[in-house]
């Protein structure tokens, strides 16, 4: 324990994290001392505390948000005062960051120190050398302002978009060739009017740093018409100044804690790595303070505790986050050629890019999952919401970028690393795409941004995975190698859209892909269920099928900073079908009717997002259920899920309480097989509400003039048309009926491209509703982003009426089917409905051999000689060699004993389900056995 007195005037101190220290007082303090915990401002003065939902702002005196009051705010998260005597203090370094100690005295007197906190004992670090920080810089800059473009015809237009985009910002910069940048640098980006001032606005300036980054590519792109200039160099500081002298400098957040310790540092990093030979070592750690601030610990967030407007205040970083924060660790420690920095980067990451595990699944409906990747594939993020499709994305695009930067340095990867990765390629990546496309039901909040539709991640996905490929083992790259060359051939414009300066060697990798022969472009048929997510995703060479679900593990959506806020139904049950026709890319989730989407069954009722926050956001809407029973099973190809549903809500916790239809219950299937999907319902019933429950059919989004052909019983009948705004819809303020259709046996929509979707209703007497929809809607009604479209839509669906008390529904899915192959397929089924009831929904397929079951009750139940002693989701199938296949789960997730299945009046076959967490069990036994 070191000892350092007060009159030796130690104003900053270095710790390690565990280390204690005794600072004596000064000569001429009195014997009654106090110690505090602090940060200190830019200005000197300490942080006060902040709001996190109301009002995201430093609190004023008198206000309170939570336990938060108006007050200094403490650092005891990072450095515990353990005690304080008449003649010292005595502190305790607990985790990284930087802190002010004050001891007073009680007439007034105070002392402050300045305590650094190390993560890591230096002595226990990489032996490194400049060189090794130069070479981050190094292949950083190569990514941002390319090698010797202008030895290339691509390489000169990249010049010129750079310049073109930099000479356009530089032109709007309001203090252009002036000596000093006094105010706000591009004015016109101002936002509305607010009551924090733009310094202290995170959101506001924020865009500054982007346009920075801007002037600082076209600055350092050798061969560009601005390489270098003078100018221009000028002004980027003059910027940069007025940005980090008041702008991003240690004060209390406002608004988005995230813009303050991920956005802004994920643009400032970039511009200073291209910059850095030109700058002084004064410079780099004056545009840097901010970032060190407030983001010096990859592991954590909200290092500045209550002064953060994240709720949690300080917290351990989770998933994508967490990579994004080692990125900036690398980046911080290159510029900084700090040796600690660089390797918490790498070891932040390393321990993320692992696979998570549950160890007990009947606590996730109370904990939720830990943020990242499972070993099935799956990727949940935000404690309940899966997101391969958007925090997966940025997950991975650290993944691509942290190896390579740190590749054949001192700061090493454990090689534990290297496998994982693959893994998320093969098993994450490898199922979530449909030529080119990633799924929409993995994409969470993100569905409602135009600019993040499914081809654009998808896209991303297809980049992560070609720069990955090195990395891959030779197993990996076999299976890898084939997928991405058919979704790059399905992708006619991917390599079109690589038009940006890190692209370049993406690019040229991808055309060797398509051009070497010995590479057989496939991506073979599958049935895949992720427990975990409550998704299931059924791809065969024409078509994919998913469902998205939901219940006590799993939200129903997420809605959050004013998006995607009437996305409540989108894991109701919500059924996806993926061909030719690609619908869901352009245009389909701000115009399609939300009460209305394929697969639920719904009270359409706006259920609203509760009232703004400070920021003027919508944060409610979204919750969990209060139901177990999601999930199913498979042999091989083929499958069954089910979904137990209801109106009691789960409200996400932090979030407004909202209520959709508590009286609502049923139970839905569904059994996919080659070229059918059936569809079940069952139980369905409703109390106290004046508007019928729903179960829609199709809501398929047609070509711009609506033409498709649509048949009921080989007949073209008149259907209603309704013109609406999307905003009408949801507010019910538009005619909402149909056309009602009785003795429907089936039904043909043509596609836009494919060749359409048939539908057979096994039930006599099958009564469905039909309208054709003209609704116009605006990305801004569910979202932050500019952008009307009008889309015709074919909605088809079940009126269950007011209040319906055990209603049912069943049809079947026929993808890519003419309606002449729908014609006969009605004729001639292949499916058999054994039981279709809120005790037991089952189905036999006759061509396969197949029969899906799924047992509802907790006591199982009985059908055709088969028995299960509990809930379960059971499918057999007799093979050619005379035996019979049997999958068993708990789709539960409870069961931590067995499932005992009888198979006529004397096999008894045992499976165990603890730790299965909801995945499948299989057995396979001789048939003349039973």
């Amino acid at each position: 324990m070191a000892n350092i007195k007060g009159k030796r005037k130690m104003e900053s101190i270095r710790l390690i994290k565990g280390q204690t220290v005794q600072l004596r007082k000064p000569e001429n303090f009195s014997d009654k001392v106090f110690g505090s915990t602090g940060f200190l401002r830019y200005d000197g003065n300490f942080l006060k505390n902040a709001g996190y939902y109301k009002i995201k702002r430093e609190l004023r005196v008198g206000e309170e948000e939570g336990e938060r009051k108006s007050e200094e705010t403490k650092a005891e998260h990072l450095l515990e005062i353990e005690k304080v005597s008449a003649q010292e203090i005595c502190i305790r370094a607990k985790n990284k960051g930087k802190v002010a100690v004050v001891l007073k005295d009680h007439t007034g007197k105070e002392k402050k120190w300045n305590v650094e906190i190390l993560h890591e004992n230096p002595k226990n670090l990489p032996d490194v050398s400049k060189d090794d920080f130069r070479e981050i810089r190094f292949r950083w800059k190569q990514l941002l302002t390319g090698k010797e473009l202008k030895n290339t015809e691509e390489g000169r237009k990249l010049l010129g978009k750079i310049n073109k985009e930099a000479e356009n910002v530089w032109k709007q910069y309001f203090y252009k060739g002036q000596e000093t940048c006094k105010s706000i640098p591009w004015k016109e980006i101002l936002q509305e009017e607010t009551e924090i001032p733009y310094v202290d606005d995170a959101i506001q300036f924020a865009s500054a740093f982007r346009k920075v980054q801007i002037l600082c590519k076209a600055y350092g792109a050798e061969g560009g018409l601005l390489y270098k200039n003078e100018e221009l160099w000028r002004d980027i500081i003059h910027i940069l100044d007025f940005l980090c002298n008041q702008c991003y400098v240690p004060k209390t957040q406002t608004n988005n804690w995230w813009m303050w310790e991920i956005g802004i540092p994920k643009e400032l990093i970039p511009s200073l790595i291209i910059l850095f030979e030109s700058l002084t070592k004064e410079q780099i750690w004056r545009y840097t303070e901010g970032i060190s601030f407030f983001q010096p610990d990859p592991f954590h967030e909200g290092v500045i505790g209550t002064a953060s407007t994240h709720g949690q205040g300080y917290r351990r970083g989770q998933g994508a986050n967490i990579i994004d924060c080692s990125t900036i660790a690398v980046g911080l420690g290159a510029l900084r050629e700090d040796n600690e920095l660089v390797y918490l980067g790498m070891l932040a990451s390393a321990e993320t890019f692992v696979i998570k595990n549950v160890k007990e699944s009947s606590e996730i409906s109370k904990k939720g999952y830990e943020s990242g990747f499972y070993a099935d594939g799956s990727y949940l993020d935000h404690v309940k919401v899966p997101y391969l499709g958007a925090y997966g994305i940025e997950f991975m695009k650290g993944a691509a970028k942290i190896p390579y930067l740190l590749y054949k340095t001192p700061w090493k990867y454990p090689d534990y690393v290297w496998k994982n990765l693959e893994t998320y390629i093969i098993h994450g990546f490898g199922n979530a795409i449909y030529k080119g496309c990633m799924l929409d039901c993995l994409k969470g909040r993100s569905v409602s941004r135009p600019t993040w539709s499914n081809r654009d991640i998808g896209r991303e996905a297809m980049k992560i995975s070609v720069r990955l490929l090195d990395f891959l083992g030779e197993n990996g790259r076999k299976t890898v190698l084939p997928m991405l060359k058919e979704w790059i051939e399905e992708d006619k414009g991917f390599l079109d859209s690589l038009k940006n300066v890190e692209d370049i060697d993406i690019k040229d990798r991808a055309k060797k892909l398509l051009s070497d022969t010995s590479v057989r472009s496939e991506v073979p048929s599958v049935h895949k269920l992720y427990p975990l997510m409550d998704r299931v995703i059924h791809r065969r060479k024409k078509y994919l099928f998913a469902v998205s679900m939901y219940s006590e593990r799993i939200q129903n959506t997420e809605i959050m900073n004013h998006e995607n806020r009437f996305g409540w139904h989108q894991n109701n049950g919500m059924t996806y079908l993926y061909d030719a026709d690609n619908q869901y890319t352009e245009n389909y989730w701000n115009t399609v009717n939300p009460f209305r989407l394929s697969g639920t069954t719904v009270v359409p009722v706006n259920i609203g997002n509760g009232k703004p926050d400070s920021s003027g956001y919508v944060q409610g809407g979204d919750f969990c259920s209060k139901e177990s029973w999601v999930g199913g099973t498979g042999i091989e190809n083929f499958g069954i899920s089910g979904m137990a549903f209801s109106g009691k809500v789960q409200t996400v916790s932090g979030d407004p309480a909202v209520s959709y239809a508590p009286d609502l219950k049923g139970k839905k299937s569904w059994f996919m097989f080659e070229k059918e999907i059936v569809c079940l319902g069952a139980g369905i019933t409703n109390k106290n509400v004046e508007i019928p429950v729903e179960t829609i059919i199709e809501n398929k989004k047609l070509r711009k003039d609506g033409s498709n052909q649509f048949l009921i019983n080989g007949e073209s009948p008149d259907v209603l048309l309704r013109k609406a705004d999307i905003k009408e819809l949801v507010n019910r303020s538009k005619n909402m009926s149909g056309t009602s259709f009785e003795q429907v046996r089936w039904a043909h929509l043509e596609g836009n491209h494919s060749t359409g979707t048939g539908y057979y209703f096994p039930e006599e007497n099958t009564e469905i509703q039909v309208c054709r929809g003209e609704t116009t809607g605006n990305w801004k009604d569910i979202g932050m982003f500019e952008g009307e479209s009008t889309e015709n839509y074919l909605e088809m669906w079940v009126d269950h009426g007011k209040n319906p008390d055990n209603a049912s529904y069943s049809y079947v899915l026929l993808p890519e089917t003419s309606v002449e192959e729908t014609e006969n397929y009605v004729r001639e089924p292949k499916i058999t409905i054994l039981e279709n009831s809120s005790k037991v929904q089952a189905v036999y397929h006759r061509k396969l051999g197949i029969t899906g079951i799924n047992f509802w009750q907790e006591q199982g139940g009985s059908i055709g000689g088969i028995t299960s002693d509990k809930a379960a989701s059971v499918m057999l199938q007799e093979t050619a060699k005379g035996t019979l296949k049997i999958s068993v789960s708990d789709p539960t997730m409870k069961n931590q004993g067995e499932i005992r299945i009888m198979l006529g009046k004397d096999t008894v076959l045992i499976f165990r389900m603890a730790g299965k967490n909801g995945r499948s069990c299989l057995a396979e036994l001789p048939i003349h056995s039973i």
